[in-house]
This record gives structure tokens, C-alpha cells and sequence, in this order.
């Protein structure tokens, strides 16, 4: 979904990179699709992982999903606290943090952020 406002604008980037990027990356080692020949570590963790059962995989989905969303709403909220000593965020010429009434609830909301704009949502 392509998003209209400066605010829901800024809200499709964040969900982009800092939830479903994350998320996605884990998938891949999950499912075993990451080329990691050269990276020791992320080899042995790729192998470790797929060892795991289907319902381990799922935990380890839905601790991403609840890791990042707090992440996400603790930099936002921090963002809010900012704003009040002067940091502006702003795009299209619109100042975006003044375009909501907490920047930090337009994630969770009934139609937030996570709603509309992940492609994982696993805490249904």
C-alpha cells in the first residue's frame, strides 16, 4: 500500500526497515536461503536454525515481531520527547511528529502502522 500523508509516509519507512527488513532477513536464514559461505557465524547459525521445528521457528517469529514493535515504539516515543526540545521531522515541508497526537500510538492503533503497512503481523 502506497501511503498519501507525510505522516503515514514516514510511518511505511519505518515499518520497511526497522520491522519487516529485519524479519524477513531472519526468514531467509530460517528457511535456509542466505548464501553465507563466506561468513562463519552466520553459517553456523543458519545450520542451528535449521534444525529447529516448525513451532520453534513460530517462537522465534513472534519474539521478532514483539522485539521490533517495542523497538520501534521506544524510538518513536523518544522522537515525541524530542520534539518538545525542538527536533523537527519533517517531510514534504510537513512537520510529521505534530501531525499526530503520539507518534508512538500510530503504530499499534486498529489501523496503524504495522496494519497497514507489514507484511508480518504474527501477534494476532
Amino acid at each position: 500500500m502506497k501511503s498519501s500523508s507525510p505522516l503515514d509516509r514516514f510511518g511505511e519507512i519505518v515499518i520497511h526497515n526497522l520491522r519487516d527488513s529485519p524479519i524477513e532477513a531472519a526468514e531467509l536464514l530460517m528457511a535456509n536461503r542466505v548464501i553465507v559461505d563466506k561468513d562463519p557465524q552466520l553459517l553456523a547459525m543458519q545450520d542451528q536454525l535449521a534444525q529447529l521445528g516448525e513451532s520453534q521457528r513460530e517462537l522465534i517469529r513472534q519474539l521478532l515481531d514483539y522485539t521490533s514493535t517495542v523497538a520501534i515504539h521506544d524510538f518513536l516515543s523518544e522522537l515525541q520527547h524530542a520534539a518538545e526540545d525542538n527536533l523537527e521531522l519533517i517531510i514534504d515541508d510537513v512537520e510529521v511528529i505534530e501531525e499526530s497526537d503520539g507518534i508512538q500510538n500510530e503504530l499499534l492503533e486498529e489501523d496503524g502502522w504495522i496494519e497497514r503497512f507489514s507484511r508480518y503481523n504474527t501477534m494476532d
